[in-house]
Protein backbone atom coordinates (compact mmCIF):
# COMPACT_ATOMS: atom_id res chain seq x y z
CA UNK A 1 0.00 0.00 0.00
CA UNK A 2 1.41 3.40 -1.01
CA UNK A 3 0.37 6.29 1.23
CA UNK A 4 1.95 9.71 1.70
CA UNK A 5 4.80 8.66 -0.60
CA UNK A 6 5.72 5.65 1.54
CA UNK A 7 5.15 1.98 0.85
CA UNK A 8 3.42 0.39 3.83
CA UNK A 9 3.91 -3.32 4.50
CA UNK A 10 1.67 -5.63 6.53
CA UNK A 11 4.01 -7.05 9.20
CA UNK A 12 1.31 -8.57 11.40
CA UNK A 13 2.44 -11.58 13.41
CA UNK A 14 0.22 -14.26 14.90
CA UNK A 15 0.43 -16.87 17.59
CA UNK A 16 0.07 -20.56 16.85
CA UNK A 17 -3.19 -20.64 18.83
CA UNK A 18 -4.78 -17.62 17.11
CA UNK A 19 -8.03 -18.23 15.24
CA UNK A 20 -8.23 -18.08 11.45
CA UNK A 21 -10.22 -14.84 11.74
CA UNK A 22 -7.39 -13.20 13.69
CA UNK A 23 -4.81 -14.51 11.21
CA UNK A 24 -6.69 -12.96 8.25
CA UNK A 25 -6.91 -9.48 9.81
CA UNK A 26 -3.89 -7.22 9.27
CA UNK A 27 -3.04 -5.42 12.53
CA UNK A 28 0.46 -4.01 12.02
CA UNK A 29 1.88 -1.92 9.19
CA UNK A 30 5.38 -0.56 8.76
CA UNK A 31 7.00 1.94 6.38
CA UNK A 32 10.61 3.08 6.03
CA UNK A 33 11.38 6.66 5.09
CA UNK A 34 15.13 7.24 5.02
CA UNK A 35 16.42 6.55 8.52
CA UNK A 36 12.92 6.55 10.01
CA UNK A 37 10.75 3.48 10.58
CA UNK A 38 7.06 4.16 11.17
CA UNK A 39 4.85 1.45 12.63
CA UNK A 40 1.08 1.58 13.03
CA UNK A 41 -0.39 -1.27 15.04
CA UNK A 42 -3.52 -2.45 16.81
CA UNK A 43 -2.40 -3.96 20.08
CA UNK A 44 -4.24 -7.18 20.95
CA UNK A 45 -4.55 -6.23 24.64
CA UNK A 46 -5.92 -2.71 24.07
CA UNK A 47 -9.22 -1.36 22.81
CA UNK A 48 -9.67 -2.78 19.28
CA UNK A 49 -10.46 0.69 17.94
CA UNK A 50 -7.13 2.10 19.17
CA UNK A 51 -3.89 2.20 17.18
CA UNK A 52 -0.36 2.53 18.53
CA UNK A 53 2.04 4.62 16.46
CA UNK A 54 5.82 4.51 16.77
CA UNK A 55 8.60 6.13 14.81
CA UNK A 56 12.13 4.93 15.36
CA UNK A 57 14.25 6.84 16.38
CA UNK A 58 11.89 9.72 17.30
CA UNK A 59 9.50 8.11 19.76
CA UNK A 60 8.55 4.68 21.08
CA UNK A 61 4.79 4.69 20.93
CA UNK A 62 1.81 6.99 21.05
CA UNK A 63 -1.74 5.80 21.42
CA UNK A 64 -4.12 7.28 18.86
CA UNK A 65 -6.70 7.41 21.65
CA UNK A 66 -4.32 9.74 23.54
CA UNK A 67 -3.26 11.76 20.49
CA UNK A 68 -6.74 12.07 18.98
CA UNK A 69 -9.41 11.29 21.58
CA UNK A 70 -12.91 10.31 20.50
CA UNK A 71 -11.76 9.06 17.11
CA UNK A 72 -12.11 5.66 15.53
CA UNK A 73 -9.68 5.30 12.64
CA UNK A 74 -9.20 2.70 9.97
CA UNK A 75 -5.68 1.60 8.98
CA UNK A 76 -5.22 4.28 6.29
CA UNK A 77 -6.36 7.08 8.63
CA UNK A 78 -3.99 5.81 11.35
CA UNK A 79 -1.13 5.80 8.83
CA UNK A 80 -1.91 9.40 7.83
CA UNK A 81 -2.00 10.36 11.51
CA UNK A 82 1.42 8.71 11.95
CA UNK A 83 2.88 11.11 9.36
CA UNK A 84 1.18 14.07 11.05
CA UNK A 85 2.58 13.07 14.46
CA UNK A 86 6.10 12.61 13.07
CA UNK A 87 5.91 16.05 11.44
CA UNK A 88 4.72 17.57 14.71
CA UNK A 89 7.56 15.88 16.66
CA UNK A 90 10.15 17.08 14.12
CA UNK A 91 8.84 20.66 14.15
CA UNK A 92 8.95 20.67 17.96
CA UNK A 93 12.49 19.24 17.98
CA UNK A 94 13.71 21.85 15.47
CA UNK A 95 12.05 24.64 17.44
CA UNK A 96 13.63 23.37 20.68
CA UNK A 97 17.07 23.19 19.02
CA UNK A 98 16.68 26.71 17.60
CA UNK A 99 15.72 28.02 21.03
CA UNK A 100 18.65 26.22 22.65
CA UNK A 101 21.05 27.65 20.06
CA UNK A 102 19.62 31.15 20.49
CA UNK A 103 19.87 30.98 24.29
CA UNK A 104 23.45 29.70 24.16
CA UNK A 105 24.55 32.52 21.85
CA UNK A 106 25.19 30.23 18.88
CA UNK A 107 25.08 32.05 15.54
CA UNK A 108 24.48 30.29 12.21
Amino acid sequence: MLLCGAKWHDITSWGRDDSEEIRKTPRTYSARIGEFRLTVSRHIHLDPSDWMISCYPLFDSISVADAKPDSVLNAEQAQRLAFDLVGEKLRTAISDLDLLAKNSGYKK
